[in-house]
Order: structure tokens, then C-alpha cells, then sequence
């Protein structure tokens, strides 16, 4: 019985760090405008090592709403399901992973999710329902030995009811991107 739902986590999380830092050299830039959880990080994807920067870069644990298309990996499954990561479905708008995500921020956890995944579970509708900031984040640089990736955090979001909450994310992002 595991004691601390984030074990697994905690226990990946030094020696991937150490890693993913020795052979990627990554930056992180903007960590200080992280606010205290909870809070929702949305951003771009370039890779399938972009969950493992985020790992790594950022201090809090992170719950990644991820496609379900991932899941079917089983060595990819048993890590992501380790995780508490939220299955998104590709195919629909998923209430089911809305609503766990907005019991995941009203746990005061950290929700992580790629531009992508968003328009399947609104969550600009979850930031506004749980009134949790949304922290737009860019990748920037590709994945190589000693390479130039960069993970930019953004300034906090608080938003309202406007309709444009999504397209403003997306906006963030692109700057953090050009920067």
C-alpha cells in the first residue's frame, strides 16, 4: 500500500532530473512567476520528452491530462497511470477528465497539459470554475546531446468569463515561443 500518492513520482523524479540535466543542459527561465499551487501549466509540445522537462524543471508535483493515445503503451501506461496523469479522450469533448481535473485542483495539485489536449476538456473552463491561475509555459530548441532547450514559464493568467480565455493561452504561448 503506498503511503504518499506521489512515491512513485518522488522517486523518479532526482534521477531523471540529474539525466535529462547532464545530457540535455536544459534552461529553465520565468520559475519565479510560478505561483504557489494550485495552478494549471499549458503550453506547446515539440517532444515526447517535454513531460520530463517539466519534471524536472518545475518543484511541484504535476498531474498531466494526456491523450489516451498514450495509455496504450503499457510501459507508458504503468509510469503515466504512477503519476496520477488525467486521460484525455482525442476524439470529443471528455467531461469525465474535466471534472478530475478540477477535483485535482480543489486538491491543491498541479495540473500540467499541452495546447493539444486542452480544447478536449475546456480548460479554460476549469480555471474559471476552480479559480486557479493558468501559467502559459513555451518550449523552445530541439532535444539533442548538450542542446538548446529551453522551457520558458510565463506570468499567471486569472480569468473571467470571457469567451476568448483559450485563445488568450494560445496567444501567451506563441510569445513565450518568439521570445
Amino acid at each position: 500500500m503506498m503511503t504518499n500518492e506521489y512515491q512513485f513520482y518522488e522517486r523518479i523524479k532526482k534521477p531523471l532530473k540529474y539525466c535529462f540535466d547532464k545530457y540535455f543542459c536544459p534552461k529553465y527561465v520565468g520559475l519565479e512567476r510560478l505561483p504557489k499551487k494550485p495552478y494549471i501549466l499549458v503550453g506547446n509540445h515539440i517532444s515526447n520528452l517535454d513531460i520530463s522537462l517539466l519534471i524536472c524543471g518545475i518543484k511541484d508535483n504535476i498531474n498531466f491530462i494526456i491523450s489516451e493515445d498514450l495509455f496504450k503503451n503499457k510501459f507508458l501506461r504503468k509510469i503515466l497511470t504512477n503519476m496520477k496523469s488525467i486521460i484525455v479522450k482525442k476524439a470529443l469533448y471528455d467531461k469525465l477528465a474535466k471534472n478530475t481535473s478540477i477535483l485535482s485542483l480543489i486538491d491543491k495539485e498541479v495540473l500540467g497539459s499541452f495546447l493539444e489536449e486542452n480544447q478536449n476538456i475546456k480548460i479554460d473552463e476549469v480555471a474559471m470554475i476552480t479559480n486557479v491561475p493558468v501559467v502559459p509555459f513555451g518550449i523552445i530548441g530541439k532535444y539533442g546531446y548538450r542542446s538548446e532547450i529551453t522551457l520558458k514559464i510565463g506570468s499567471p493568467l486569472y480569468f473571467d468569463n470571457n469567451i476568448n480565455n483559450y485563445k488568450l493561452v494560445q496567444n501567451k504561448v506563441k510569445e513565450l515561443i518568439k521570445e
